[in-house]
């Protein structure tokens, strides 16, 4: 068997990927370079369209398709085209098509890698945040001390796995900072302080990801930072306001915080009116638990 007879062979398999090619083929890959190269790049490519969502309608064109060739069948034998593979012009031919679709296919087969990556990457800043959150509604420090213990050397394994921007770093290793003192400490206004900081974060991330045209990334982080501001800062400066923590001495961080909060509002608001359709929604919803942004004084809590 020569390369071309094996190279046709291998591209009438149906998938490279759950079938055996017979072993006259098997034998003869396994001791030719080119070949078992090119048996290599089919099942990536083969791997790559996998991966692609299949379009709406895809099942039931396919069998309109197949019904159609069925009955031109009955009617009359197609005429087989007779190719001659070894004519001067058809070899530089294909191997420039095939050049083609495996380029292609190694382009989409990354751009699905780096989707999923994307949205790993972005789930984990999602659950850090939440874990935080969660951390800051613990009543009592020895639960504290055992919610985090159970969850950060799970959040430290999951970024050393994945390839996080520096961006993303920064915020991770804050939220897992953040992680740590709230474990040890039960000051509610210090906790507002310490969460409005990671809001922050939150903002500066989000107009970074409209800029690059990542919209999942920014409604995962929208949704991050709605849960920070009602669920952390909010919450937090209501409980203290009910204990009467809110003394003279402790204004000054009052004061940072909705002056911080103010400012973010207005960076939110600058981002809805540069992004188009459906991505206003997403800093619409944010600017909504954001308050006054005029209101920086701190006898307003809300």
């Amino acid at each position: 068997m020569n390369c071309q007879e094996a190279q046709e062979l291998l591209l009438q398999i149906d998938s490279l990927q759950t079938s055996v090619p017979p072993w006259p083929i098997r034998e003869h890959v396994e001791g030719c370079a080119a070949c078992h190269e090119f048996y290599r790049k089919l099942c990536r490519l083969e791997q790559a369209v996998a991966w692609l969502p299949e379009c709406e309608g895809a099942a039931e064109a396919d069998a309109k398709f197949q019904r159609m060739l069925n009955s031109r069948a009955v009617a009359a034998r197609p005429r087989l085209l007779r190719i001659n593979w070894n004519h001067r012009l058809v070899r530089p031919l294909l191997a420039i098509a095939a050049t083609l679709i495996l380029a292609i296919g190694g382009t989409l087969f990354w751009h699905a890698m780096e989707r999923r990556q994307e949205a790993a990457r972005t789930e984990l800043i999602g659950q850090m945040v939440s874990w935080n959150v969660e951390l800051g509604q613990v009543a009592t420090p020895a639960d504290r001390s055992r919610a985090y213990a159970g969850g950060v050397d799970t959040y430290r394994q999951r970024m050393a796995r994945l390839q996080l921007s520096p961006v993303e770093r920064r915020l991770a290793l804050r939220l897992l900072e953040d992680a740590a003192w709230l474990a040890q400490h039960n000051d509610a206004v210090a906790e507002a302080d310490r969460f409005s900081e990671t809001a922050t974060m939150l903002v500066n991330h989000m107009d970074g990801a409209a800029a690059n045209g990542q919209s999942k990334v920014v409604e995962s982080l929208g949704k991050s930072y709605s849960s920070v501001v009602d669920k952390g800062i909010n919450a937090k400066l209501e409980q203290a306001r009910r204990l009467g923590l809110l003394k003279t001495e402790r204004d000054v961080r009052l004061a940072r915080i909705l002056l911080n909060r103010a400012q973010m509002r207005g960076q939110l608001q600058g981002m809805m009116n540069r992004s188009p359709g459906l991505a206003r929604e997403f800093f619409r919803q944010a600017l909504l638990v954001s308050g006054d942004a005029q209101d920086t004084d701190p006898s307003h809590i809300k």
